[in-house]
């Protein structure tokens, strides 16, 4: 899903200075309708599948979400907005299960809730020459998790850390590294 237009040009608002709730939203809203299309049809001709092409074809009981940057910390936003208490999205995505998330170079922090994977399998992988998130922040999640006595085994947590990778283009091999703190 391309946050680019509508959001990732959009400037931050209060409790989500990083827009990240409304990447949350976003994907919810796009799973909702593609369970409408694989549930009841009805798909955009300009799918190129045809009206009944998605029916019966996404299995919801079996998602991951991956996100990269600020996608990150969205793709944890629209797994508790789905698990918020009163959360309008079960009724419109019924069934879905996120059974993991992967992160990567994410963010953390920049909405007013603390957003968190318990309950689902979850990693991040982390650019060591990252010029971008260069306080490296995504492992945060990580070691508040980390604390989480109540999780369970399947839920396993996991953080990866690259050095030499840098923000966008995840090598400094074929692109000029975007990070002035990482010589190599």
């Amino acid at each position: 899903i391309n946050a680019n237009r509508g959001i990732t040009c959009g400037g931050g608002v209060s409790k989500d200075s990083g827009l990240n709730l409304a990447r949350g939203r976003l994907v919810l809203k796009h799973l909702g309708l593609l369970y409408a299309w694989s549930s009841i049809g009805g798909a955009p001709s300009s799918l190129g599948l045809g009206t009944e092409g998605l029916k019966g074809k996404i299995d919801f009981t079996s998602v991951g979400l991956l996100g990269h940057s600020r996608g990150g910390e969205g793709m944890r936003a629209a797994y508790n907005l789905y698990l918020d208490q009163d959360s309008i999205w079960p009724a419109k995505i019924p069934g879905l299960t996120v059974k993991a998330l992967f992160e990567i170079g994410a963010v953390d922090g920049q909405t007013s809730r603390v957003l968190d994977a318990n309950g689902t399998v979850w990693s991040q992988l982390l650019h060591m020459c990252d010029g971008d998130v260069s306080d490296l922040q995504g492992r945060y999640p990580f070691e508040r998790m980390l604390l989480n006595r109540n999780e369970n085994a399947y839920a396993q947590k996991s953080l990866y850390e690259v050095w030499g990778a840098n923000h966008n283009f995840f090598n400094t091999e074929w692109q000029v590294s975007d990070s002035c703190y990482c010589a190599l």
